[in-house]
């Protein structure tokens, strides 16, 4: 009676495990692969041209520099990425993908140091690919790491089940095409009703009074310029445009000149860095080159990656 119990609980653990092995094999080659992360995976792991300038960072790269115009460019931010993973996914590039750029992009917002952004791991199934979850678990003490490398190593599709579902009914010619990663956005702040309290809401939500400069995203911003040092590969910063209204609500919660003085304090011990770029106030006034408060727009995108174009230019 126990044999055949222990028989038929194998057979069904066996069956359990394969049933998981065929969802999350099928989750990661089909939604995980039409996103526009996966998408940009496999247009960079095609990419054989000169790699010139390479943007990384969160999505206020991803919308607002357009590498057509750069030239010999590639644009791998993504959305939400904070510095932890970019230092992960640089290193990937360079060791594993045998690609290493002449000089990266990154960006320097008011917001890309917030404690917000340092707990705030999301699309596991994707960053399996680039993260060490193990070495986080060490460095940040906490076995939520581990949890992500089940959920990204075999559990894939668990509580993505809103993303299925969206997958299943949105039809892939409403996913937009992509130019070398970078995807053009065709919202407007200036079309929106509630834009005033829109930038408040927004700017409540990232800016944490409390941990605006959050100590492991120093570090790893620290590592990445590091890195980048060690790889012979220089380093642009960037402060993107925003909003004047979420510029003006952000300055209430945050210190935001000593926000840049601890950065230029960082920025001061590495000599790799060879510009640090300032268009934060851009467009203050101008809402219809804006997607939203912190983001820019189909219309800003090129005048921001002219003005970067020219800029560089000059430098060479």
């Amino acid at each position: 009676m126990i044999r055949k119990s222990l028989l038929k609980f194998f057979i069904f653990f066996i069956l359990l495990l394969t049933v998981n092995f065929f969802l999350d094999n099928l989750y990661k080659s089909t939604i995980t692969a039409a996103s526009i992360e996966g998408r940009k995976d496999n247009q960079f792991d095609n990419y054989n041209d000169t790699l010139k300038y390479l943007l990384l960072g969160d999505s206020h790269i991803q919308n607002a520099i357009d590498p057509r115009i750069l030239k010999n460019s590639f644009n791998y931010s993504s959305a939400n990425e904070n510095y932890i993973q970019t230092y992960y996914k640089l290193k990937t590039i360079v060791k594993k993908k045998n690609k290493t750029p002449e000089c990266i992009v990154l960006p320097i917002d008011i917001s890309s140091f917030s404690g917000f952004r340092s707990d705030r791991f999301k699309y596991d199934a994707y960053w399996i690919r680039f993260m060490d979850y193990f070495e986080l678990k060490k460095e940040k003490n906490n076995w939520d790491f581990i949890s992500k490398w089940l959920s990204g190593s075999f559990f894939s599709y668990a509580g993505n089940y809103e993303t299925i579902f969206r997958y299943i009914l949105v039809s892939r010619n409403t996913l937009g095409e992509l130019h070398f990663g970078y995807k053009a956005r065709y919202e407007k702040l200036s079309e929106k009703n509630d834009k005033f309290e829109f930038s408040e809401r927004r700017a409540k939500l990232y800016l944490d009074s409390t941990n605006y400069f959050d100590r492991d995203l120093s570090l790893y911003f620290q590592n990445i310029l590091s890195f980048c040092n060690s790889n012979n590969i220089e380093v642009i910063l960037i402060r993107l445009p925003i909003d004047e209204h979420y510029y003006k609500i952000a300055g209430k919660l945050i210190p935001i000149n000593k926000y840049y003085e601890k950065i230029d304090a960082i920025i001061s011990e590495h000599k790799n860095i060879c510009y640090k770029i300032d268009y934060h106030n851009l467009f203050f006034g101008k809402q219809e080159f804006l997607r939203n408060p912190d983001h820019v727009n189909f219309k800003g995108a090129p005048i921001v990656s002219q003005m970067l174009l020219e800029k560089l230019n000059k430098k060479r």
